[in-house]
This record gives structure tokens, C-alpha cells and sequence, in this order.
């Protein structure tokens, strides 16, 4: 579908028609990947299909000087590369540089600093992926196999009453002193 759209495309705007094996997903890795990291082949396909699109040849050049400051630490050119990928015009590029300024701070510690936590940022994702999947199956059943007690507290919510109950009725229930007797499974 994709290869359809690009050849209508390239016969409106009287462009050579392009490859048929040039996917999405594939030229996506080449504008990620270090230049050296290419075959000749991809190299070369890489070339003549920066050639024909202007706009994709932009956004290459910005994703190696992007790469280039964070690989090198060049915190203080952040802001300047911001300013010349909104001025591009190119609204997926926009996007990005507009969050980046968004939390601009946290964008010159990570990339300044010695020491930040870039390496493993990911995996809060990967966490949070893990915690949704299990979400429901922890339970008192698995609680009851594993032969592990378990606890509900049943605490006084807002607005009737106010904090610090809930803490005081939590603290209680742990503590084995509830104000009303347990209901035990």
C-alpha cells in the first residue's frame, strides 16, 4: 500500500517512481543509523532517496547534528538546534524540538552531565508494560498459594472525612489496632 501511495505520488509530481523494496520501517532505520553502520547498498539507496525528497534530506541532516550533540555532550547547542528544526517547517520535526524545549532543563542535564539516567530511561516503559500485564493476577488468590497473608484495609474516604484519617485507619489496620473488626477471606 505504502509503495502504491509513493508511486502516485511520484507520477503527480513527475519524480522518478521509487524502489519497490524501500519501506517505511527500512528507511526510517537508514535516517537513524550511524552512516558507517550501512552496507553500500543501503548507503547508496539512502543517497538517491535523499536525492529526490528535500524535506527527507533535512530531516537526516538534523538527526545526525541531534546525534551529534548528544554522542558529544554539547549541551549549550541544544537550544540553537531547537530553533532551526521549528524553523524547517516540517511538522513531525516541530513536534519533537517543541517538546525537547518543553522541558528543556531536563534536556541540557541529560545531555551535559556526566552522569544521568539516558542509559536506562526505557525501562520505566518496560516496567510500567510488565506492571499492566500482571494487573489482576496478584491477587489474594496468588497470595493464598504462595501461602502469604493478606490485608485489605477498608480506610474513611474524602470529603467526609478529612486527612489524615485514611493514613490513621492504614496505620491501624497494619499495626493490627482497626477501629472496626477485620473481615477476613
Amino acid at each position: 500500500m505504502y509503495y502504491c501511495l509513493a508511486l502516485q505520488r511520484a507520477i503527480e509530481q513527475g519524480t522518478p517512481p521509487p524502489d519497490q523494496d524501500i519501506s517505511i520501517p527500512r528507511v526510517s532505520r537508514w535516517l537513524m543509523s550511524r552512516p558507517d553502520a550501512l552496507d553500500e547498498d543501503q548507503r547508496v539507496a539512502l543517497k538517491a532517496l535523499l536525492a529526490r525528497c528535500p524535506h527527507l534530506a533535512r530531516v537526516h541532516e538534523r538527526i545526525r547534528s541531534f546525534t551529534d550533540l548528544l554522542t558529544q555532550g554539547y549541551a549549550e547547542r541544544i537550544e540553537a538546534w531547537i530553533t532551526e528544526v521549528k524553523g524547517d517547517g516540517i511538522p513531525a520535526m516541530t513536534s519533537y524540538a517543541t517538546g525537547l524545549a518543553d522541558d528543556i532543563d531536563a534536556v541540557r542535564a541529560g545531555v551535559g552531565m556526566p552522569h544521568n539516567s539516558g542509559m536506562i530511561e526505557g525501562r520505566v516503559t518496560d516496567l510500567k508494560l510488565i506492571k499492566g500485564q500482571m494487573s489482576g493476577r496478584a491477587g489474594l488468590p496468588l497470595a493464598q498459594e504462595l501461602g502469604m497473608a493478606a490485608v485489605a484495609v477498608e480506610y474513611r474516604l474524602a470529603p467526609e472525612y478529612s486527612d489524615p484519617a485514611p493514613v490513621e485507619d492504614c496505620y491501624a489496620g497494619c499495626c493490627g489496632q482497626p477501629s472496626t473488626p477485620p473481615s477476613w477471606v
